[in-house]
């Protein structure tokens, strides 16, 4: 049946559309090795290309919807996919843009400020924090590989390697625990976060 090859093409525009990217405000301070993370740093998802893959990936997924339901009629399959592709488009939407206009994990001088739709929402003051915990799996290495050199041939760039931290545990005083899930946010932001946290706490790295 041909309504059940376009099932393939449904999953490929959902994994084509992109997903969201973590952007910080606050840049390192210095440059090089002597860069250290800024005292005061906010983790978010509000962007222009979060906006675009949000509302991108739902027109293309009603699109597709559109063209099942005028190319097949009202067949039960085409109903299926077509009321799926919707139903999908539907709740990507709304859990992305909640993550757009409410993701925040803040570092300031008043406090720790934890904005998580649906899982966190706490404005922590720093003598409350009395420590955390990082858990993770292995060491995930950015940059490096190989690249032109200015006399034509091939060099090989230093590469870093970083903790892939996948949750992070904030102690509070009176023994309140928020975990934060890191999975979202890229690795480079996940290590700005901790350790501008750390040092704002003023935590001991063990």
């Amino acid at each position: 049946m041909k309504i059940v090859r376009l099932i393939p093409v449904l999953c490929l525009l959902v994994l084509a559309s992109g997903c969201l990217m973590s952007e910080q405000i606050g840049e390192p301070i210095g440059q090089g090795r002597t860069a250290r993370p800024n005292d005061d740093v906010t983790i978010h998802f509000d962007t222009t290309f979060n906006r675009i893959v949000i509302f991108g990936r739902s027109a293309l997924m009603v699109a597709f919807a559109v063209w099942v339901f005028t190319s097949f009629g009202a067949k039960p399959g085409s109903i299926i996919v077509g009321g799926a592709a919707l139903a999908v488009s539907g709740w990507l939407f709304i859990q992305d843009y909640r993550a757009l206009k409410g993701y925040s994990l803040e570092v300031a001088a008043p406090g720790l400020t934890l904005r998580v739709p649906g899982e966190l929402n706490a404005e922590i003051p720093w003598e409350s924090v009395e420590g955390i915990e990082l858990e993770g799996f292995n060491y995930a290495r950015i940059s490096g590989g190989m690249q032109f050199s200015p006399t034509g041939g091939m060099t090989k760039r230093a590469g870093l390697e970083l903790p892939d931290w996948k949750t992070m545990r904030v102690m509070v005083a009176g023994g309140t625990t928020h975990l934060i899930k890191l999975e979202e946010l890229s690795i480079e932001h996940r290590q700005i976060f901790a350790k501008a946290l750390i040092k704002r706490a003023n935590l001991v790295e063990e």
